[in-house]
């Protein structure tokens, strides 16, 4: 990763494990997407964007790039796991989660693709992803300096070293 650009909150309707959402669990999914986009602009920033994952919803906040190099690597990681650990703590309730997906090496959907990650049954069909409100959203300056100035914590180099013998790729993936 080079640069990061974009934020995002995928935000997932609690169900069955191994399952599609229902249009019920997924509708709960939405009403907290949209929760969080009215609350990030009341708090002064600029709309984000709302995208169906398929099984849930994306909010996606755009920043003007960050670019990202190996001597700042560990503390924008570090910076996007506090930022993700605030919205999980804040809006994950009895039906709807924020996965934990905030790291850089995460790979985003490509929108407009078939979802095929669980077995179509019956009230749980596989759906397309997709933007929900055609909303591009602007670069936000408050919120990149907001989250550039999110406090953290980041391991020396020699705390991240990796362990004699091992290797830090997994090349069987």
């Amino acid at each position: 990763i080079k640069a990061l650009h974009r934020l995002y909150a995928d935000i997932d309707p609690i169900r069955p494990n191994k399952t599609n959402s229902t249009d019920e669990e997924k509708a709960q999914a939405l009403k907290v997407a949209k929760q969080v986009q009215t609350d990030f602009q009341k708090q002064g920033y600029q709309k984000p964007a709302i995208a169906d994952s398929g099984n849930g919803y994306w909010v996606l906040f755009s920043i003007p790039e960050i670019p990202i190099d190996d001597v700042n690597r560990p503390e924008i990681q570090a910076r996007l796991k506090a930022w993700g650990k605030e919205l999980i703590d804040k809006y994950s309730v009895d039906t709807v989660k924020i996965d934990n997906v905030f790291d850089l090496k995460r790979i985003t959907k490509i929108f407009g693709t078939r979802i095929f990650n669980k077995p179509e049954t019956e009230g749980r069909p596989q759906r397309i992803s997709g933007f929900v409100d055609g909303h591009n959203p602007i670069p936000d300056e408050k919120l990149r300096g907001d989250f550039l100035s999110i406090p953290v914590e980041v391991a020396s180099e020699t705390a991240r070293s990796i362990p004699e013998g091992k290797t830090p790729y997994n090349i069987d993936r």
